[in-house]
């Protein structure tokens, strides 16, 4: 069954977590996929402030990011008084997350903005937490139709192949196989962060061996 982005509301604000952001970086088209995007961005200060800093020979993660807010694509945001309780929520205990993903959560559940995640803990306390909240991630964010229509089948396919190896994007089962038909089989193999890449690698071993 082909994977339907959840993104479908123009109107609803994202706030995008740094998983995403990595993702959209190494992807090469993070600027013009963002671009194509309707929706209102933001990006935690806490966020933007953790990305990568570079050596200056080419453009780091944190360049990527103001790079994106320079040319109005996101904004960045301070937390405020309001956020600081489920803040601290987030980032204490024994299921605590990072800096980045707490903030990022605080400022979506306070807000109204629906975070962009990949992280499989983020995403596992949000399903508890908040069951109702829908979650996008960086694969929604590839697979939008306004994404779709602005960049070209090659550029899709190069933006995620890139984002698979060399971010190694996290892809949910659901998601698996409308990516593997994007890039096709031959670089899904490739991805050992897609679920079930070994299983695929057996399977096309085999299929080569009996076609010799």
């Amino acid at each position: 069954m082909t994977y339907s982005s959840c993104l479908t509301d123009p109107d609803a604000s994202l706030i995008l977590d740094a998983s995403v952001l990595i993702n959209l970086h190494a992807s090469s088209k993070g600027v013009r996929i963002l671009s194509a995007i309707p929706n209102k961005i933001y990006v935690a200060r806490n966020v933007a402030d953790e990305m990568q800093v570079g050596d200056g020979s080419v453009p780091s993660e944190r360049d990527f990011v103001f790079k994106l807010e320079e040319r109005g694509l996101l904004e960045i945001i301070d937390m405020k008084d309001g956020d600081l309780a489920i803040y601290e929520n987030y980032v204490s205990g024994e299921r605590s997350l990072d800096d980045g993903e707490a903030a990022t959560i605080a400022m979506a559940l306070k807000r109204g903005c629906l975070p962009v995640i990949d992280e499989r803990k983020a995403c596992s306390r949000l399903a508890k937490d908040a069951p109702g909240l829908s979650v996008p991630t960086t694969v929604d964010l590839m697979l939008s139709q306004p994404v779709k229509q602005s960049l070209s089948p090659m550029d899709r396919r190069h933006a995620v192949y890139k984002a698979l190896t060399d971010a190694r994007m996290h892809v949910r089962p659901d998601q698996r196989d409308s990516i593997i038909e994007l890039i096709g089989t031959e670089r899904a193999v490739q991805c050992n962060s897609l679920p079930g890449f070994k299983n695929l690698r057996k399977q096309l071993e085999f299929h080569r061996a009996n076609s010799t």
